[in-house]
């Protein structure tokens, strides 16, 4: 009886540290994000996309750091324009172009009690990461 414990222990703290340690997978959406990811709390996140018609969004708004970084792998053919919208104002933050087959970093000053989401042009094939630095 100890040592199911102990393997149900085991077993627990690797899924807490396997949450807490690596980025969590989700795809884009084609409506803005409702829902908020705390870049200090919950850490890095990790997302990507696929659309034809209709430009993407990231599934959360990001908020929690005072600098924010993100990654756009465009698998696709096309150029991809990434848009970083503060969830209080309708005009860009930020714009990036990310060439097709190519990877592209990018850092942002932002307000850490803001709230921040990314918008991906279509068409689009992309992976991305957004985190704290």
């Amino acid at each position: 009886m100890k040592q199911r414990f102990r393997k149900i222990g085991a077993i627990v703290l690797l899924m807490v540290l396997t949450i807490n340690l690596f980025p969590v997978n989700s795809s884009a959406t084609v409506n803005k994000p409702s829902s908020t990811w705390n870049l200090s709390t919950k850490g890095t996140y990790s997302g990507g996309g696929d659309a034809k018609n209709t430009a993407l969004y990231s599934n959360y708004n990001f908020t929690g750091a005072s600098k924010m970084r993100v990654k756009v792998v465009n698998k696709g053919d096309s150029k991809i324009t990434v848009n970083v919208y503060r969830t209080d104002d309708w005009v860009s933050y930020y714009r990036k172009t990310v060439d097709s087959k190519t990877t592209m970093y990018f850092d942002m000053n932002i307000t850490s009690s803001k709230k921040y989401y990314l918008k991906f042009s279509a068409p689009c094939k992309f992976d991305c990461t957004v985190s704290k630095i």
